[in-house]
């Protein structure tokens, strides 16, 4: 299995992501924020919701997604502009 990315150091949530399960630490609240999608599946009544149990590790498959593209999607979102590869293909 591929490191842990870390875009936010205080990241409340892990995405795991791609066939490789590439596994991305993430801020919640930024995730989703910037996204409709994301603030309904984390924080509406599906399986991927925050846990209830604040001692339980919070995370989410997204097993079908590719992971370069999260991973330039998160480095955005987070504000590490710099972390973004260009030109993007």
């Amino acid at each position: 299995m591929p490191d842990q990315i870390v875009f936010d150091e205080d990241g409340d949530l892990t995405l795991i992501v791609g066939e490789d399960e590439q596994e991305f630490i993430v801020c919640s609240k930024t995730v989703a924020r910037v996204s409709r999608p994301f603030k309904r599946m984390l924080y509406g009544h599906f399986k991927e919701a925050k846990p209830a149990d604040n001692s339980v590790s919070w995370s989410v498959e997204l097993l079908e997604d590719d992971a370069t593209a999260v991973e330039i999607l998160m480095n955005i979102v987070h504000s590490n502009f710099h972390d973004v590869q260009y030109p993007m293909s």
